[in-house]
């Protein structure tokens, strides 16, 4: 959680993880709603790109069957897509970005 919250703080994306260290929860500190949604699907879409899986909003797994060479590429990949989203919010085009724009819910209704 200390190595990404200091990225994000470097990075300058706001972004924030908190709770316990071998399950921690993450979010975009953002007042709009609507971009913190599509902040995460952003975050979401490129992380699977790079071979990470997260769920939305956290908890986030990690267990003693990752290894120190796990970890490593996992704060690589996700320092390249805070990276990402900070052009993205520089750039004002976060939404044109995202490869499907549904909201979360309208896109878990196809699983049911």
């Amino acid at each position: 959680m200390e190595s990404m919250n200091k990225i994000a703080s470097e990075v300058g994306v706001p972004m924030e993880w908190g709770g316990y260290p071998p399950i921690p929860m993450y979010r975009f500190i953002v007042s709009d709603q609507s971009l913190a949604d599509d902040l995460m699907k952003l975050w979401l879409q490129e992380d699977s790109k790079g071979g990470i899986l997260y769920r939305r909003g956290g908890p986030a797994y990690f267990c003693f069957s990752h290894s120190d060479e796990d970890i490593g590429r996992i704060i690589e990949v996700s320092e390249e897509v805070m990276v990402i989203i900070k052009d993205a919010l520089n750039s004002g085009d976060v939404t044109s970005r995202l490869r499907v724009n549904k909201s979360i819910e309208q896109w878990l209704r196809g699983f049911a």
